[in-house]
């Protein structure tokens, strides 16, 4: 199966998302430095969480310049003086605030393992976010989904209600499946009385 290359671009930041069957690769390049992790699907976190990266200095130099400017305008009212001109630094302070807000770039981050993937937010999030957790579902159904007779009763129904936190089962199909597991250990003990008498 070919493997699915993703590229995202935003800023300063560069991420290459490649899809192979049971691992992926994140690559990632900007300002704080670069580097290639190869991960599995089982390992990324269910609940993924959103970050935020702003220019603080242009936001702290807009306010400054809001205050600067309002400071102006009241001292020029005070002393009833023209207010012509007056508002320069408001407008700096304004157009300084809507630099940064509109250079902020926004990522959904995922724990994997020891790391943190970062997802940008632009037109290929919904589809990169999609691949990992379809992949990761059937990474779990793969490796899980089947009953272990090895296990233990408490083993088999704590692993369906792990498949169900980690998204790879519905309620619904976790009961089902546990509902077979106490079948087969009920048949199981009842062979093993009926053999002993």
């Amino acid at each position: 199966m070919n493997a699915l290359k993703i590229v995202q671009k935003k800023k300063s930041h560069k991420h290459i998302f490649t899809f192979h069957e049971d691992t992926f690769t994140f690559a990632y390049q900007s300002k704080h430095g670069s580097g290639e992790l190869d991960l599995d699907y089982m390992d990324v976190a269910e609940k993924p969480f959103v970050q935020i990266e702003r220019n603080d200095w242009l936001r702290n130099v807009g306010y400054i310049w809001l205050i600067v400017g309002g400071i102006q305008l009241g001292i020029a009212a005070y002393a009833q003086m023209s207010l012509a001109g007056r508002g320069v630094w408001i407008l700096l302070g304004v157009a300084c605030l809507a630099i940064e807000y509109f250079s902020r770039v926004k990522f959904t981050v995922f724990h994997v393992d020891r790391w943190n993937v970062h997802v940008i937010q632009d037109k290929h999030h919904d589809q990169i976010v999609q691949t990992l957790k379809e992949r990761k579902k059937e990474q779990l159904l793969k490796h899980y989904a089947d009953i272990d007779p090895n296990n233990s009763l408490e083993m088999e129904i704590n692993k369906f209600r792990w498949l169900v936190k980690e998204g790879a089962l519905t309620q619904e199909e976790s009961d089902t499946k546990i509902a077979q597991v106490e079948r087969l250990f009920q048949e199981d003990h009842s062979t093993s009385d009926t053999t002993l008498n």
